[in-house]
């Protein structure tokens, strides 16, 4: 006789099942550090052309995109100091850039102006500070 019993074809299915409940999870965290890590770069590239900007210009706001002389393509400017992409938006302030992804954490990148250092809220916080985030709560700020 060929083929597989009912009984066979369940067990399967069930393994299956358990091993996906494992690997979703896992799979969406590993998004959500890789998006960060894209958050960080760009970050870091609005942070460090602030930088560029006060040292030639130290009187100047740094908190425009004029300010900034880095191309910026995969989002728009809906305004003059905040730049959204499809994941984040960006706000430009004179002490450096606050990144936002919705409701789930907010980073702060601060330029040479900084009077406080970077930090993160929310629900990645953990990942950040291992990449040298001061890890705040709301209630802290």
């Amino acid at each position: 006789m060929k083929g597989f019993t009912l009984l066979e074809l369940m067990v399967t299915v069930i393994i299956i099942g358990i091993l996906a409940a494992v690997a979703v999870p896992q799979y969406q965290k590993a998004v959500e550090k890789s998006r960060a890590a894209e958050a960080l770069t760009l970050g870091k590239s609005i942070v460090e052309a602030q930088n560029r900007s006060l040292d030639a210009y130290p009187d100047d706001s740094v908190a425009t995109k004029s300010a900034i002389d880095v191309q910026l393509s995969s989002g728009t400017w809906s305004s003059n100091t905040v730049y959204t992409t499809k994941d984040f938006t960006y706000t430009l302030t004179e002490q450096g850039v606050e990144i936002s992804r919705s409701d789930k954490y907010t980073l702060f990148m601060g330029n040479n102006n900084a009077t406080t250092a970077d930090y993160c809220m929310g629900s990645i916080c953990g990942t950040m500070q291992g990449m040298g985030f001061t890890v705040k709560t709301t209630a802290e700020n």
